[in-house]
């Protein structure tokens, strides 16, 4: 490829196609039901102290982000960092980071989520440092320290029965049970919740808005697997080398298995139930998370006070710019303070 071109033309007036179930926010009012029976069970293991100093050099050795960009929002020089253990559905026991920012609270709270594969992931400590008891969670059920991990089998793909038997259903449970989990601790303000991540995690930051009213503000980087209908008719455009000029909008054939079950999990179909003010990201020459598709689930969202960030040279970068005005919509939302 030698190059690629991204252009919109009155981007407010795409139609999109539909393809939200009937019964979409019962479906998943009734799979949430199923975790007031579950109880979280949940276990903080004590790892270490973590001065201003050691967070700016993790983020380099571990977190593949810059020492300290984001100096402005910084509030505090101290942080304790845990592993994390709680139950959710399926039945699973989740894991995760858990970092806490020095000083009394009630801190805000934050709950990350990762992109896509199955590796460790990197210790929110950086989240921590700007205020916030920040949870990251490990989607697998799997420890987050591993040395190595094997990809579960269906895990990015269709199983081919009901939406309930799809990996994704008690990953999104999860992600619920981890708002529980941070909104039952006595330093986190209940009312001062939030979600964040980028790719997956951002496909799970507009999900996990949705199924928590009590997210009071979210940030969500590009956006992946959204916009089934367009994924599944573009992919099949290219296949035949056509440009899909003969069709209107893409088609959705709810007789189709597949077709059916990916509607329960395409974050479009979540976006109407997002009352969170929430800012989000696109890349204009993004593979894995086409800008039609982001700006899609941007479009659908149920809250006014939204946003949208447009990286025109990009391919699924998630880009520091970016990452500092997430800070200042949090602090907008949430109102964070420096802890007393």
């Amino acid at each position: 490829e030698e190059g690629r071109t991204t252009f919109g033309y009155r981007i407010d007036e795409i139609q999109f196609t539909a393809s939200r179930p009937a019964d979409f926010e019962e479906f998943w009012a009734k799979a949430k039901q199923t975790l007031s029976s579950i109880p979280l069970n949940a276990e903080e293991i004590f790892v270490k102290d973590m001065g201003s100093a050691e967070v700016s050099s993790y983020n380099i050795s571990s977190a593949s982000i810059p020492e300290e960009y984001d100096p402005a929002g910084k509030r505090v020089e101290k942080v304790k960092l845990f592993k994390l253990a709680f139950d959710s559905a399926g039945p699973r026991r989740m894991h995760g980071w858990l970092a806490v920012p020095d000083g009394k609270g009630p801190h805000p709270g934050l709950l990350v989520l990762p992109g896509a594969g199955c590796a460790q992931v990197p210790a929110p400590v950086e989240h921590a440092r700007h205020g916030y008891v920040s949870l990251i969670l490990q989607i697998h059920g799997m420890e987050v320290d591993q040395e190595k991990y094997e990809t579960p089998e269906w895990y990015l793909k269709w199983k081919g029965g009901g939406p309930e038997e799809e990996y994704y259903y008690n990953v999104f449970l999860a992600c619920v049970q981890a708002v529980n989990y941070l909104a039952s601790r006595p330093d986190v303000d209940p009312n001062r919740l939030a979600v964040t991540g980028g790719s997956q995690g951002g496909m799970l930051t507009i999900v996990t808005a949705a199924l928590c009213p009590n997210i009071k503000a979210a940030a969500s980087s590009i956006c992946a697997f959204s916009y089934w209908p367009y994924r599944e008719w573009a992919d099949s455009m290219n296949a035949k080398k056509s440009d899909g000029k003969d069709v209107a909008s893409p088609p959705f054939d709810r007789q189709n298995p597949r077709q059916n079950v990916l509607s329960y999990f395409d974050p479009l179909n979540f976006a109407p139930m997002v009352k969170a003010p929430t800012l989000m990201s696109a890349c204009l020459c993004d593979t894995p998370s086409p800008p039609t598709t982001v700006y899609a689930v941007y479009r659908g969202l149920g809250t006014e006070q939204k946003e949208i960030c447009w990286s025109p040279g990009t391919d699924h970068e998630l880009m520091f710019a970016f990452e500092r005005r997430a800070w200042r919509w949090m602090e907008k939302y949430l109102a964070a303070k420096v802890p007393q």
